[in-house]
């Protein structure tokens, strides 16, 4: 069990790295590609795309709906199980 949770904490080290470097490289990447015009990159290791993705924001009546359908029953509850893990600060695995 002790391994199995070291190699977890790992790879979160790493996965957390990973996902700082990615979250730096992707403005100027799309900056490139938009300077240059290109929806789409391709490349020997990949192809890049461009795409947009929409998020809704609502106003307050339906986040006050969604309250009132939690308190009296009508919104349902879906319970997973999730696995969650807090590295120790400062402690580099």
């Amino acid at each position: 069990m002790k391994e199995l949770l070291q190699e977890y904490a790992e790879l979160k080290a790493v996965e957390k790295s990973n996902t700082e470097r990615l979250d730096f490289l992707k403005p100027p990447i799309v900056e490139e590609m938009r300077k240059i015009d290109a929806d789409k990159v391709e490349t020997e290791f990949g192809n890049f795309t461009l795409g947009s993705m929409a998020r809704w924001s609502y106003s307050p009546a339906v986040t006050e709906l969604q309250e009132t359908e939690k308190a009296n029953g009508k919104a349902k509850q879906t319970v997973s199980t999730v696995l969650r893990f807090t590295g120790i600060k400062g402690d580099a695995v």
